[in-house]
């Protein structure tokens, strides 16, 4: 068994350690291509470098939350104008399916900060 170094988590290599919060997940998964967060390596963060990775998943989150309003602005928008086609039927169904699919991924994150925030509570307790 090989032991690895780990340098110590400064601020220096803080961006490193963000970077690598974030990675591809194996070719095999089912969602090949997108992004995972590892369990372990946000819990070696120190407290500033959680608290930009929530204010940057905030962002992101926030982001969501914008395409779920725009996607209900234009099917509320094409409602209004009347769906008479099959093209404006399936139109107004693609934007409620990026609409819940926007949800079910701000939902999702939200959980994984849930999680992080109480980390963050846990640390600030236990000083």
């Amino acid at each position: 068994m090989v032991n690895s170094y780990r340098p110590p988590l400064t601020t220096v290599n803080c961006r490193r350690w963000l970077e690598r919060y974030y990675s591809l997940v194996s070719r095999t998964a089912s969602c090949v291509g997108a992004y995972a967060m590892r369990e372990d390596t946000w819990r070696q963060l120190d407290d500033e470098a959680l608290e930009r990775l929530l204010i940057a998943r905030w962002l992101l989150r926030g982001a969501t939350l914008a395409v779920i309003l725009l996607a209900a602005i234009a099917a509320t928008w094409l409602g209004i104008r009347g769906v008479e086609t099959v093209v404006d039927h399936v139109t107004v169904g693609v934007f409620l399916a990026l609409a819940l699919a926007a949800g079910a991924v701000a939902f999702s994150m939200r959980q994984d900060d849930l999680r992080i925030h109480r980390e963050l509570r846990r640390r600030r307790q236990s000083r």
